[in-house]
């Protein structure tokens, strides 16, 4: 298949102006074998495939505008790129979303929960457990990003004493493995570090999963630095 086999799409849903009467909707949950309605449970029931000298009853025109309105209303929604969020009447339908299944975050646009147990009835939006949010982030001074593949890169900023092995809390502890951090010295426009002066050096590395460690080497025997630290992880 090819990108430029993807076919037309849905300006308008199917049957959207029919007139009163012409497009069921909503479509019932469960058809009716005695007057020929569809419903979700059989779609068109028994007795309209029978011939109607028979007894049968033959389909209505309104029963298959009704399922077009319904399909392509979703086809519609899917082809402009427009979010599902969490629901908890379509989750009791179903038993619960699947493993790997995705929704939107309310509360952060672009978002997106990713549930990681089969049958997952509870809601991410209030603290469900079994959801994980593949782009959590905490985007400020000191903050992380999170990435769908579980690494983790965090940014921080701190004040390093000179001559020793300085120890500081990461934004938030790795939950498995903290791979490597570097730091540099700040600058700050409005505290600018001397570039002339012989700046000190700098090695950063692994302290615990929750903490980074950072040696100050320098010809001076006292004082500190502003420091800029990035860790990364899973």
């Amino acid at each position: 298949m090819q990108d430029t086999d993807i076919p037309y799409k849905f300006g308008v849903p199917w049957a959207s102006s029919a007139a009163t009467g012409y497009a069921t909707d909503p479509i019932p949950a469960n058809a009716n074998n005695a007057t020929g309605a569809a419903g979700a449970d059989l779609g068109f029931p028994p007795i309209t495939s029978m011939n109607p000298l028979a007894g049968g009853i033959p389909p209505e025109i309104a029963d298959f505008n009704g399922l077009g309105l319904y399909t392509t209303s979703w086809n519609r929604w899917q082809q402009a790129g427009a979010p599902v969020f969490y629901d908890s009447v379509f989750s009791a339908a179903i038993g619960g979303y699947p493993n790997g299944a995705r929704l939107q975050v309310v509360a952060t646009p672009g978002g997106i929960w990713r549930s990681t147990v089969d049958n997952n009835t509870s809601d991410p939006d209030t603290g469900g457990a079994n959801w994980v949010n593949d782009f959590a982030s905490s985007l400020a001074t000191s903050g992380w990003q999170q990435l769908p593949s579980g690494l983790i890169v965090q940014w921080q900023q701190a004040t390093a004493t000179y001559q020793n092995a300085n120890s500081f809390a990461l934004p938030r502890a790795f939950p498995n493995a903290f791979l490597g951090a570097i730091a540099v010295v700040l600058y700050s426009a409005g505290s600018p570090v001397n570039l002339t002066a012989p700046l000190p050096t700098l090695a950063a590395g692994v302290g615990s999963l929750s903490q980074v460690v950072v040696g100050v080497a320098t010809g001076t025997s006292s004082g500190t630095v502003p420091i800029q630290i990035l860790s990364w992880g899973y």
